[in-house]
């Protein structure tokens, strides 16, 4: 039945027309135009139930009045019947004074809502008050029942009228969710192009970046084919060469001097041995704090040098000679200039990337959603597309 009448609602009111078609732009405009069919019972509908809470409100207000001043000492009961009624009848008016509150602060976002939400209400004081009501009735009855009868009264009027106008009341959610859905629709959107707009900042600052790279490469290649730059290079490659012979000719070295021998000699002074391990554990280090003195003398004094001291004296020519090598590479600068760059572009591809994707599940949610939505308007016979 309800069916038959949102279709009735909807369509136009030839019945012999085809299936409705109707475009996803121009849906507001279409649910607005609808809305307003059943906009004026809607209203009357709402104001009905707000009066009629006010109407119980007041009632209650009156009735608790009375309730309150009920006199225990006239109650012809034990006095721990008495103290158990008082206080199931404090919990009953606490109930009592919640629900008022409760019902004022309904408000309308949809008029089935609306009255969803104040059954909800009307169903938890019930519930919850049930038992403090029952055992208050054992001693007072009629202003109990009084206050009760005014909320009674309310559910009764308020499924009764949600009964009689259920077509209205159905018609209005259907209306409002649909108006939902092509809301979060719309936040699809909006949220798609706000990333489109994002990504389209960031390709402008990538392309920004390479080109700076760009530019900086050029500036290196024209350095690279100077004169003054190759002959940079020859020194650098003369400098990585001499480097590379006194590193070998520290290690060769090392490899000559028979540590074990020496330690037979030297091993009762606890100085010369500690510079012994020194020169065992990292002869490199050890070796530089004086440029071979120490360990030197340790083999001369025990008469086992081996040619040592010319070794050493080899490596302060080779020292010496790479001392006098010195050379500046012009491009270093603009190469780490490049690397900052290039580090900066590989953020905003991360970030492009963190984009897409983020775009790409709002696309799929907007397409889930226009499903859901194309199915719910074909069940009031109405052809959705995109």
């Amino acid at each position: 039945m309800f069916q038959k009448f949102l279709k009735k609602l909807f369509r136009h009111k030839s019945p012999s027309r085809e299936q409705e078609k109707l475009s996803l732009k121009n849906v507001g405009t279409w649910l607005d135009k609808r809305g307003k069919n059943i906009k004026e019972n809607e209203e009357l509908l709402y104001s009905s139930i707000k009066d009629h809470v006010k109407d119980m409100i007041s009632e209650l207000d009156e009735r608790l009045i009375v309730l309150k001043a009920v006199d225990y000492e006239s109650l012809k009961a034990e006095p721990r019947l008495k103290a158990m009624v008082r206080g199931n009848l404090k919990k009953y008016i606490s109930h009592i004074n919640l629900l008022q509150e409760s019902v004022c602060e309904l408000d309308k976002s949809s008029l089935g809502e609306f009255v969803a939400e104040t059954k909800s209400v009307l169903n938890d004081f019930f519930q919850k008050s049930n038992m403090n009501y029952q055992k208050t009735t054992i001693l007072i009855g009629n202003e109990l029942a009084d206050v009760h009868k005014s909320v009674t009264k309310f559910a009764k009027f308020l499924d009764k009228t949600t009964k009689s106008n259920g077509e209205i009341i159905d018609a209005s959610q259907t209306i409002y969710l649909l108006g939902q859905k092509v809301a979060q629709i719309d936040d699809f959107e909006k949220n798609i192009d706000k990333i489109e707009k994002t990504t389209s900042v960031l390709k402008g600052k990538k392309r920004k970046l390479s080109e700076k790279i760009a530019k900086l490469i050029e500036e290196t290649e024209k350095i690279k084919r100077g004169k003054t730059y190759a002959e940079n290079m020859k020194k650098a490659a003369a400098l990585r060469q001499n480097e590379k012979n006194l590193k070998r000719a520290i290690h060769e070295l090392r490899a000559s001097i028979d540590f074990k021998a020496l330690g037979n000699k030297i091993h009762s002074n606890k100085k010369e041995m500690n510079i012994l391990r020194a020169h065992k554990n990292n002869f490199q280090e050890a070796f530089a704090k004086d440029n071979g003195m120490a360990i030197s003398k340790l083999l001369a004094d025990a008469g086992i040098d081996g040619g040592v001291s010319e070794k050493i004296q080899h490596i302060k020519i080779l020292k010496d000679k790479t001392g006098t090598i010195s050379y500046v590479d012009d491009t270093k600068n603009l190469l780490a200039k490049q690397k900052l760059l290039q580090a900066e572009i590989n953020e905003v591809k991360k970030n492009m990337v963190m984009e897409h994707k983020r775009q790409e599940r709002l696309k799929a949610q907007r397409e889930s959603a226009i499903d859901h939505l194309i199915k719910e308007f074909a069940e009031i016979d109405v052809s959705l597309r995109r």
